[in-house]
């Protein structure tokens, strides 16, 4: 017997240290084992990610309770889609939150002991359907109600609200095949049944909730198998509601904020009567904050906390409010006494107050402090105090006050406190904070009232008019809490009222009339100090400007700079695809590559050339050409530069053309990079299988000038109206984040700055997914363009001529050597300015027939290596034709070039054609 009783009391002990030790477990082993993988579908209210990534939501909130208690890390998965499901089912995951208890799933999903709450059911019904008034249970007997047949669980719960409180409904079942676009609404809509049931979530507005009840409880779940996951839930779950029993109700509130379902609406009788009624008048006193802030000037209506909620009356109801703003809250009690206004915008009391003023009260809409402001002199509370108000107002039964006089304002009210006349003031806190900020009465101070507070409410004359009152409080009634708290939290701020008045400062500071003179002296010290200080200032100000330009040439430098260490290596890339393109014997497929590497070349170069241009147009450096050049040729180019571009992009690229007169006078260049441009945006934002137009029409000629119509349409995702002025703004982009990630944001800007420098204006139409139009006109001379020669073909073009290359970059220097060789010259290759000059000094007489010059190297730099060529004792220092060579493109440089006797300037990388041409003619002139 003793050793049974010994084995009880040991399985005893060991229950209560298992019992103890269980949380200890999930404690120990959460440390060690990875995060609890939860899958997250993004359902609202339940499961919901931030664009920050952040989770939150009923889920969440269980999750992070449950964790305080385990120890237990999660892994969020969001996820999307019924594929989901299966993978939780298989086992990839963990934990599942919002979950229903069916019971054909138990094989395969672990439901814990406890659930994370009940879910709300609503019995739906037509907005029109004034039968069923949503507050009175009768109603709803001898209805029909449609209910999915699968929804077991809600179909037990209402069964149970029904027989609960004694309903008397037929209740039809559905099933999935009878359900229309995913739901039974078409069943309410069209009479068939008088109730729909569902849940809260399914509350868009659309019906009316009729009734609300507690639906299906949800659940945590795991799979099945699981045992350590649903031990633990089980484990934290139990403590949880050990602790807060209302945590599942707390947790519903919390993330379904619009959980009290806004059952309120207009019925037929009070929608005649506010067709009939059309407005009402509300008086409101100026300048009341918070409840009316200013003075109504201008015909606008005031803000403040009260008209805030009278615009909940226009927008529910569809009244129209007319607002009377009179001086003092006691003119507008008069005005709502005496007919002239149908309403009290607010009254500052209770119903007994309300009572003995004549008045009915609507719903309160808001509650505000109270606050008492006494003289110095006396001590509150104390007996035998004089007490003032606001008129229309009483103190309330808490503060002990016999003896009460009543006057009009709180000023009024403050300058008998401040004068002796009266000890204590009465009133709104947010009223006497402010007149003590507004009149300088140095003897009142404030005294916090504990819990004093003031319900404020709309008033009508008593009797009210029973359909004005119940319109009112159904506006306010159902205006959801967090809008209320919102309108209330805005206007609660405290303002400051600006400076006292000059005789109030003196009134309440008589001493300060002694120090006047005192001041007046001091007048004069300041008025002295402020002149010297204004002449630092425009000292100062000169310094500014001083180091506004010096930054301007900064700026300059910068950009030369970045001009020449981008294009020098862009040299390089250009100079080899023409090496390659000379070679004859070439494969056709080769070459089509070689066109390919030269395309991307001239891209790269010409989003170098849009900065560069732009800083240019910025500083008024642009020059626009006035050389002839054949439209055709131009319009030919554009579609070879673009046609890749578009067939990448699967677009239709079309070129329509009405040219009479193809010979002009003008900057074929620049115009070509408009277009390009606009071509370039259009294929861009243009999806695939879309369609891209250039259009150059000849609108006019009148025998010397023409003028010609340029248009690039697209049929791409369009511009928003908003936008379209901004897209000619530098560095700005609209657009799909995709179409944003390519480009500077430099090409419209600049388009439009360079069509304006040729006479014309950039202009754009556009519509929201009906794609985009840029168009310009521009007038042209009549013009012959000269035949260029194609001389990289001419094998033998520099036969017998000997050029000096003065470059520092290796790489350029082979393929510029490559280029004239193959043309027939023989190079010597200098590496810098020093070495060209000791090379030339030490050649014979006309040795060497030209120079090609670098201008930035190291050691002498190409204007100093030229100015020392043509100071040599030699008579062909001074004849030797001598090129510029660079990679900076700004003016200055050609004017440098030409200052110390270069005589041509070509820019890197290096146009063949155009280095040709330049050598050809200084060569054979």
């Amino acid at each position: 017997m003793k050793k049974l009783g010994s084995f009880i009391l040991a399985c005893a002990f060991a229950c209560v240290l298992t019992a103890m030790g269980t949380g200890l477990a999930f404690a120990d082993e959460s440390s060690d084992r990875a995060p609890l993988r939860v899958l997250f579908p993004q359902t609202e209210g339940f499961s919901m990610t931030d664009e920050d990534g952040t989770h939150h939501g009923l889920v969440v909130d269980y999750l992070n309770e449950i964790a305080k208690y385990t120890g237990w890390e999660y892994e969020y998965v969001p996820v999307s889609g019924d594929s989901s499901l299966d993978s939780f089912l298989s086992g990839e995951y963990d934990l599942l939150g919002g979950t229903y208890y069916v019971a054909a799933a138990t094989s395969k999903i672990a439901y814990p002991e406890y659930s994370c709450g009940p879910s709300k059911s609503v019995l739906f019904s037509r907005w029109d359907d004034e039968s069923i008034r949503g507050y009175e249970y009768a109603d709803l007997n001898g209805k029909t109600i449609a209910v999915a047949a699968r929804a077991a669980e809600n179909l037990r719960r209402l069964e149970g609200f029904l027989a609960t409180e004694n309903i008397d409904c037929t209740i039809e079942k559905y099933t999935s095949d009878q359900f229309v676009d995913g739901s039974l609404r078409y069943l309410l809509d069209s009479g068939e049944v008088d109730l729909l049931l569902g849940s809260a979530v399914e509350n868009t507005g659309a019906y009316r909730p009729a009734v609300v009840f507690d639906g299906q409880p949800h659940y945590l779940v795991t799979t099945a198998g699981n045992q350590e996951v649903l031990d633990g839930l089980n484990w934290a779950l139990e403590h949880i509601m050990e602790a807060n029993p209302s945590f599942a109700e707390e947790a519903y509130v919390r993330n379904f904020p619009d959980a009290d379902i806004n059952m309120y609406h207009v019925n037929h009788q009070e929608r005649r009567y506010v067709e009939n009624k059309k407005s009402i008048t509300v008086a409101l006193p100026r300048d009341y904050s918070p409840l009316s802030i200013g003075d109504g000037s201008g015909g606008e209506r005031m803000d403040g906390v009260a008209c805030r909620f009278l615009d909940r009356v226009e927008a529910f109801s569809g009244l129209n409010v007319d607002c009377l703003y009179v001086e003092s809250y006691a003119a507008a009690l008069d005005a709502v006494r005496s007919g002239e206004a149908d309403m009290l915008g607010f009254f500052l009391g209770g119903e007994d107050d309300a009572i003995e003023a004549g008045l009915a009260l609507s719903s309160p809409y808001a509650t505000l402090s109270n606050l008492i402001a006494r003289n110095k002199l006396v001590s509150y509370p104390s007996e035998d105090l004089r007490y003032v108000a606001l008129e229309g107002t009483q103190v309330p039964d808490d503060v002990p006050a016999e003896d009460v006089l009543y006057v009009r304002t709180e000023h009024e009210a403050l300058n008998m406190v401040d004068k002796g006349r009266a000890d204590v003031v009465f009133g709104l806190s947010a009223q006497i904070e402010g007149a003590l900020q507004q009149g300088a009465y140095s003897n009142v101070v404030p005294v916090s009232l504990t819990n004093s507070v003031t319900d404020i409410c709309f008033a009508l004359p008593r009797p009210a008019d029973p359909d004005l009152l119940t319109v009112v409080n159904k506006s306010l009634n159902s205006m959801p809490v967090d809008e209320k708290t919102a309108a209330i939290e805005e206007h609660r701020i405290a303002a400051g009222y600006g400076t006292l008045k000059l005789i109030d400062y003196l009134n309440a500071n008589p001493m300060l009339v002694a120090g006047l003179a005192a001041t007046a002296v001091l007048l004069i010290l300041i008025v002295a100090v402020a002149v010297t200080r204004s002449r630092l200032r425009a000292a100062d100000m000169r310094v500014e400007a001083e180091r506004v330009a010096a930054e301007g040439r900064a700026k300059s430098e910068f950009l030369s700079r970045m001009s020449h260490e981008i294009r020098t290596p862009m040299n390089a890339v250009v100079g080899i695809t023409d090496v390659l393109d000379m070679q004859k014997d070439d494969p056709e497929a080769l070459r089509k590559n070689i066109a390919r590497l030269r395309a991307s070349s001239d891209y790269l170069l010409g989003l170098l050339n849009d900065v560069l241009d732009t800083s240019r147009v910025e500083s008024g450096m642009m020059d626009i050409a006035h050389e002839p050049f054949s439209l055709a040729e131009v319009v030919a180019e554009l579609q070879d530069m673009m046609q890749a571009q578009a067939d990448a992009r699967a677009v239709d690229l079309q070129v329509m053309t009405e040219i009479s007169h193809e010979g002009v006078m003008g900057d074929s260049l620049r115009l070509k990079q408009v277009l390009s441009n606009l071509l370039s945006n259009a294929i861009k934002f243009t999806p695939a299988g879309g369609v891209v137009r250039l259009i150059v029409k000849e609108t006019d000629f009148d025998g010397e000038r023409v003028t010609l119509f340029f248009g690039v349409g697209d049929s791409g995702v369009g511009i928003a109206p908003e936008d379209q002025k901004r897209i000619f703004e530098a560095f700005t982009q609209v657009g799909s984040t995709a179409a944003k990630s390519q480009g500077t944001g430099l090409g419209l800007p600049l388009c439009q700055s360079l069509v304006r420098l040729m006479g014309g204006e950039l202009q754009v139409r556009s519509e929201l997914g009906s794609g985009s139009e840029f168009s310009f006109s521009l007038v042209f001379a009549i013009g012959t363009p000269e035949s260029r020669r194609d001389r990289s073909v001419d094998r033998e073009l520099f036969k017998g001529f000997h050029i000096l290359l003065v470059e520092d970059g290796s790489v350029n220097a082979a393929i510029t050597t490559n280029v004239l060789e193959l043309h027939g010259a023989r190079v010597t290759w200098a590496i810098d300015g020093q070495q060209a000059v000791d090379h030339f000094a030490e050649s014979r007489l006309g040795e060497f027939d030209a120079v090609l010059m670098d201008m930035r190297m190291p050691v002498m730099d190409g204007v100093e290596a030229t100015r020392a060529i043509r100071l040599l004792p030699r008579s062909d220092a001074r004849e030797i034709p001598i090129v510029a060579m660079t990679a900076n493109a700004f003016k200055e440089s050609a004017d440098a070039a030409h200052d110390a006797g270069m005589n041509e300037f070509v820019t890197k990388p290096l146009d063949i054609d155009e280095l040709f041409d330049v050598l050809d003619r200084l060569l054979k002139r």
